[in-house]
């Protein structure tokens, strides 16, 4: 059934605009388009969010690029799951071939901080976490900063860069993760013996 909301197709005549100037500051990441959905114009939504509900009472998508420049925003004419893949399938009547919805291929959905639903303890929104720091709960050292965050079936795994440019994961369990202080701007984390000791 579809989830999306009515409305008119129409033809672009004209390349998508060049993304303007518009900082991301105030905006957080709900979710990243991955490409075309057949030959129509569909694209693939992968939720970045643990409320993928909110996909359902959407009239359009706010699309960013990874740098965080604002791209355009897309009508939504209909949405519906993708059955089995954990995404979400959107039609826009902006777009009408596979190639214009390729060209979406990995802008970021973003939504105001303003329209976030409270979180509960001990969770937080991607977009706040790649603005850390990770730090040795135990000796204070700083590790490295926050890269990205991958989502897998059980614990989300986080990524961050060494000052030595090198790139480690750790996964976000509570056994690891002593705090995080968005004020301060720092992960604590107590590595799991032998962790790291391939990677020196």
């Amino acid at each position: 059934m579809s989830l999306g909301r009515s409305g008119t197709p129409h033809l672009l005549s004209e390349p998508f605009p060049e993304p303007s100037p518009e900082a991301s500051e105030g905006w957080v990441t709900v979710g990243s388009i991955l490409g075309a959905h057949g030959v129509r114009g569909a694209v693939r939504l992968l939720p970045l969010t643990d409320f993928p509900e909110r996909f359902a009472t959407m009239r359009e998508l706010r699309l960013f690029r990874r740098d965080g420049a604002f791209v355009r925003t897309l009508a939504i004419r209909a949405l519906r799951p993708h059955e089995g893949k954990g995404q979400l399938l959107v039609e826009s009547p902006e777009l009408v071939s596979a190639d214009q919805a390729d060209a979406l291929k990995g802008l970021l959905v973003k939504v105001s901080r303003d329209e976030l639903p409270e979180l509960p303890d001990r969770t937080y929104w991607v977009d706040d976490l790649l603005k850390l720091s990770v730090r040795h709960g135990g000796t204070g050292q700083v590790l490295g900063a926050m890269t990205d965050v991958l989502r897998t079936g059980s614990a989300d795994i986080y990524v961050f860069r060494t000052p030595e440019g090198k790139e480690r994961m750790f996964p976000a369990l509570k056994e690891m993760v002593l705090r995080v202080d968005l004020r301060e701007g720092f992960i604590d984390v107590l590595p799991l013996e032998g962790l790291w000791e391939d990677e020196e």
